[in-house]
């Protein structure tokens, strides 16, 4: 049996606190501290599916990434928000929800980690995984508002 190595994803989006743990395939941890969310993502081949937080106050997450873009739906389609991002070796670039309500995701690559924003939101990060892993990560804690 393979070990797979384990990448921590620590910082802050905002005024909420991370502590998550990616081992190639799937993300756990939680977003906003002991009362924040659980965060539970598979990350298998590309596709992207799982759920943030319970069943009352929790929002499932589906999409795909790779290829120089992340394309994620965070909740129903009815009361949900979109994530559409471009993502190379600098950073993600993108938005985080519509055109009128949505936020301007900006995310560059800095030594140790990520720096940049999501809207008035200030993203700091701390590990080694790929940008478009990170910008998922940064717009998920956004928007768990």
């Amino acid at each position: 049996m393979a070990v797979r190595k384990q990448y921590s994803i620590t910082g802050k989006v905002g005024d909420k606190a991370l502590e998550l743990t990616f081992d190639g395939q799937h993300l756990h941890g939680r977003i906003g501290g002991a009362l924040g969310k659980e965060v539970s993502l598979n990350l298998e081949s590309g596709f992207i599916q799982g759920r943030v937080g319970g069943l009352i106050g929790g929002f499932t997450v589906n999409g795909q990434l790779g290829g120089g873009t992340v394309e994620a739906r965070f909740g129903s389609d009815l009361m949900g928000a979109s994530l559409n991002l471009e993502v190379d070796a600098r950073g993600a670039r993108g938005r985080l929800g519509g055109a009128i309500t949505g936020r301007a995701v900006d995310l560059q690559r800095v030594e140790g980690g990520f720096s940049g924003s999501i809207g008035a939101a200030a993203v700091q990060l701390e590990t080694d995984v790929s940008a478009d892993l990170a910008a998922l990560v940064a717009a998920v804690a956004e928007h768990v508002g």
